[in-house]
C-alpha cells in the first residue's frame, strides 16, 4: 500500500520505525529526501524524451560517495549510499 505525507517532518515521525521506506518523486521530492536516503534504486529508460521538464538532480549522487553500482537486466541499478 501507499500513504500520504505532507511535509518531511510528517514523514520522519510516521515512518522512523519502519526498516524500509521507498519514496516515489518527482524531482523536488528527491532533492527533499538527498540528505536522509540510505539507498536508491535507480531506473533507466533507454529511450528520448522530447522537451522534459523535470529531471533527476543530477548532483544527487555527487554529495554522496556510492558504495557499489550493480546492474540488473540491463535496466535496474541499485546504488548504496552513505555507507
Amino acid at each position: 500500500g501507499f500513504n500520504t505525507v505532507h511535509s518531511i517532518e510528517q514523514f520522519i515521525n510516521q515512518y522512523k520505525e519502519n526498516e524500509k521506506v521507498f519514496i516515489i518523486g518527482g524531482e523536488k521530492i528527491y532533492q527533499l529526501f538527498a540528505e536522509i536516503t540510505d539507498e536508491l534504486y535507480l531506473t533507466t529508460i533507454d529511450t528520448v524524451i522530447e522537451n522534459p521538464t523535470a529531471f533527476f538532480p543530477q548532483n544527487f549522487l555527487e554529495k554522496k560517495k556510492p558504495c557499489f553500482l550493480k546492474q540488473e537486466n540491463g535496466h535496474i541499478q541499485k546504488v548504496a549510499v552513505n555507507c
